[in-house]
């Protein structure tokens, strides 16, 4: 992973689990379609753990505008007898998710899974289109600078000069 991350940069990471909960806990029905539900999991036991609860925190409400209660929420893990980091401290993209458990069935994971990558990619979309605005904020603040030093300078007539090389040969 780290060698991957050190040549790439993916706009998000995500290790994809399964909970060991009963089929009650992991399990919902909307609009008349089994659903196995999600957890996002964050390890708070690194440095960077706030940038990884943000992201699960987006994630999260995002899902929830889609489908109430197919998430279970976040689990924030720290503590003796827990990893605490679950690789998250290797970037800040990276999300733990949990869909449904052992006792669920393909249906259920493939119609919960539908739902995730709608949600991911409107989250994708939205940062870029974010990153986008931001990056064309700070090429016009780039431009006004330029102008600003631009007219700054002292004027400079090449002609001048080229003839004053010229006399002193």
């Amino acid at each position: 992973i780290n060698n991957f991350l050190q040549n790439n940069n993916p706009d998000l990471i995500i290790d994809l689990h399964r909970d060991s909960s009963s089929y009650e806990k992991t399990t919902i029905t909307f609009n008349d379609e089994p659903y196995a539900r999600i957890l996002f999991v964050v390890g708070k036991e690194h440095d960077g753990y706030e940038a990884n609860m943000l992201l699960a925190q987006e994630l999260n409400e995002l899902i929830k505008k889609e489908i109430p209660n197919l998430s279970r929420g976040i689990s924030v893990k720290e503590g003796k007898g827990v990893n605490g980091i679950y690789n998250q401290d290797l970037s800040s993209k990276m999300i733990l998710l949990e869909v449904g458990g052992q006792y669920n069935n393909i249906k259920e994971v493939n119609n919960t899974l539908d739902v995730i990558s709608k949600v991911l990619k409107l989250y994708l979309d939205e940062r870029k289109e974010k990153d986008d605005q931001e990056r064309e904020i700070k090429r016009k603040e780039m431009l006004e600078k330029w102008k600003s030093m631009k007219s700054s300078l002292p004027k400079c007539n090449f002609e001048n000069i080229a003839e004053k090389e010229q006399k002193r040969k």
